[in-house]
Order: C-alpha cells, then sequence, then structure tokens
C-alpha cells in the first residue's frame, strides 16, 4: 500500500528539484536561443505544476 503523503510530498519536491535545474540553466549554462526558449518553456509548465494547473 502506498502512502498517499509521501507519494505527494515526493512529487512536489521532485517539481521543486526541477525547477531549480531549470532556474540554474538559465542562470549558468550557455545556451543557444532556442535552447533558451525551450528552457524557459519547460519552467512555465514545472511552475504551472506548482500553482495548480
Amino acid at each position: 500500500m502506498i502512502n498517499r503523503k509521501a507519494l505527494e510530498f515526493y512529487q512536489i519536491r521532485r517539481i521543486w528539484e526541477d525547477i531549480y535545474e531549470l532556474l540554474e540553466q538559465l542562470l549558468f549554462d550557455e545556451q543557444e536561443e532556442q535552447d533558451r526558449v525551450e528552457t524557459i518553456r519547460h519552467l512555465e509548465g514545472e511552475l504551472r505544476k506548482i500553482d495548480g494547473g
């Protein structure tokens, strides 16, 4: 049986880790314009998950 609270915690923590990684890419990696646009698109998607939609 899966502990729902533990699963929810893990999923939320994973979203925050992904957001952190994407921000690091934007701040410190030298990206081509198209890669930067794609990173921002992914970041927006992760932020929408936190916002609930």
